[in-house]
C-alpha cells in the first residue's frame, strides 16, 4: 500500500489547482473518504485511510463514484480504480422481467 499511496500522491501533485478529486475506499461496501474537492492536501491526508483487506465491492464502488461525479463542476471526468482483487462483495444487479 505504501507504493500505491506514493503513486496516488504523485498523481495528485500533478493536477491543476482547479481539478476536483474524490476518494472512495471499498471493501464490503464503498465509503466516500473524501467528497469532491479542489483541496488536494485533504485528499492526500485521506490516502492514509486506505487499506487492502477484506471483500472487494468493485462494482458498488464504481457506482458510488459515478453518482458522486454527477455533482462535479467540469464535464471532463475520469475514474481511476485501484484494487487488489476481483469483485466478490457487490450487491447482485437487479433483474427486471
Amino acid at each position: 500500500m505504501g507504493a500505491v499511496r506514493q503513486t496516488l500522491t504523485d498523481l495528485i501533485n500533478g493536477l491543476n489547482a482547479c481539478d476536483e478529486v474524490l476518494l472512495i475506499g471499498f471493501a464490503q461496501h464503498p465509503l466516500v473518504l473524501q467528497p469532491l474537492t479542489t483541496n488536494h492536501d485533504l485528499v492526500k491526508k485521506k490516502l492514509e485511510d486506505l487499506n487492502a483487506d477484506g471483500p472487494t465491492a468493485i462494482y458498488d464502488a464504481v457506482g458510488q463514484a459515478l453518482k458522486s461525479l454527477d455533482t462535479a463542476h467540469y464535464q471532463s471526468r475520469a475514474i481511476l480504480l485501484i484494487t487488489d482483487g476481483i469483485d466478490n462483495a457487490a450487491m447482485p444487479p437487479l433483474v427486471m422481467s
